[in-house]
C-alpha cells in the first residue's frame, strides 16, 4: 500500500483558523502526532508564502455543508459533518503541477510477469534551441539506491529513488529527510530514465489532529474534533500533478469538560488517609513496573 505525507495543507488549515479565532494562536498538543505536526509543518509556516494563490487555497465556514460543496466540486470524496453551535470548519487545498522540461515517451516497466505503464526519459534534450539535462542522478551514504531529480519547467525537482523499506506518517517524512540532506555527486550517469506512471488516490488519516487545542481571541477555548485529508497524485510523460485536500472541524470547549491529562512517563504518587498527618504511601513510578497486577485481592 502506498503512503503519502502532504504537510502544506494541514499548516494552512491551522492558520486559516485564525480568521476567526484571531491572530497569533498557539497551539496545545495532546499526541506525539500532533507535536510532529508542529514541529515539521506548522514551524515553517512561512514557507507558505512560496505557493501561488492558485496553488494552495484555503475556506473558512460555519457551515459544513459549504465547505463540503467545495470539496466535491474540487473532486474530493471527503467530507465534514455538521458543527456544534460555536463550531466552524477549515477546507485547505493543495494543487500543484509540474511538466518535465521534454516531454517523456510512453514506454512500460516489467517485472514478475507483470506489465506497468512507464515514461522513458533521455538524459538530454532540446529546450527552447538548446540541449539540457532532464535529469540528474545522486548517491547517498543513508541509502543504497541511486536517487533521481527530473527537472521541471517550473524549476521544482522531482526526486525519484527504489526505496528499502516501507515507512509512513512522520517516519516517512523522516526517512526521506536523511537521504535529502546527504545527496552527494553521481558516481554514474544515466543515458536514460524510465519510471512507473502514477494514479493515485488516496484518504490519509489524519485524525492524530483531533484533540489539539488554542485559546481564542476572546479567551474561549477552541479543539479540532474532525481532520480529514485525501491525496490525489498523478504522474506520466508529459509531468506530475498533486492534489491534496485537508479539512479540519473545530468545537468550542465547555469549562465542564476537563482537558485530558496523559501519563505516559514516570511518575509521582502518594495515598492519604484521613486525619493522618502522613500519607501511606510515597512513590516514584517508572516503566518497569508498569503491569497488570491481576486481582488485587491475591497481593
Amino acid at each position: 500500500m502506498s503512503h503519502t505525507m502532504v504537510l502544506p495543507p494541514i499548516t494552512a488549515a491551522l492558520l486559516k483558523t485564525e480568521d476567526i479565532l484571531g491572530l497569533g494562536r498557539v497551539w496545545h498538543t495532546v499526541n506525539e502526532f500532533q507535536i510532529q505536526v508542529l514541529l515539521k509543518a506548522f514551524s515553517k509556516r512561512r514557507e507558505l508564502l512560496q505557493f501561488s494563490a492558485n496553488e494552495l487555497r484555503n475556506w473558512v465556514s460555519r457551515n459544513a455543508a459549504e465547505l463540503n460543496a467545495i470539496l466535491k466540486q474540487e473532486g474530493f470524496n471527503i467530507q465534514l459533518e455538521d458543527f456544534g453551535r460555536d463550531g466552524f470548519g477549515v477546507v485547505s487545498i493543495l494543487d500543484v503541477l509540474v511538466n518535465w522540461l521534454v516531454t517523456g515517451q510512453v514506454s512500460q516497466v516489467h517485472r514478475d510477469g507483470h506489465v506497468w505503464p512507464a515514461v522513458r526519459l533521455d538524459a538530454t534534450g532540446e529546450v527552447e534551441g538548446k540541449y539540457l539535462h532532464l535529469f540528474e542522478a545522486f548517491n547517498s551514504p543513508k541509502h543504497p539506491f541511486p536517487i533521481v531529480k527530473v527537472y521541471t519547467k517550473s524549476g521544482d525537482g522531482v526526486f525519484i529513488t527504489v526505496a528499502d523499506k516501507a515507512v509512513e506518517n512522520f517516519a516517512l517524512v523522516d526517512r526521506l529527510n536523511e537521504i535529502r540532506y546527504s545527496l552527494e555527486c553521481p558516481r554514474t550517469h544515466y543515458e536514460y530514465l524510465l519510471f512507473p506512471m502514477v494514479d493515485l488516490d488516496q484518504q490519509v488519516d489524519i485524525s492524530g489532529l483531533i484533540g489539539i487545542w488554542t485559546t481564542a481571541q476572546d479567551g474561549n477555548d477552541y479543539f479540532i474534533a474532525q481532520a480529514k485529508q485525501q491525496t490525489k497524485f498523478k504522474m506520466n510523460q508529459h509531468g506530475a500533478r498533486v492534489k491534496s485536500a485537508v479539512a479540519i472541524g473545530l468545537e468550542r470547549m465547555c469549562t465542564s469538560i476537563p482537558r485530558g491529562m496523559i501519563i505516559d512517563q514516570p511518575f509521582f504518587l502518594w495515598i492519604e488517609r484521613k486525619d493522618a498527618s502522613l500519607p501511606l504511601l510515597y512513590a516514584y513510578i517508572d516503566e518497569v513496573d508498569w503491569k497488570d497486577p491481576g486481582d488485587l485481592s491475591q497481593m
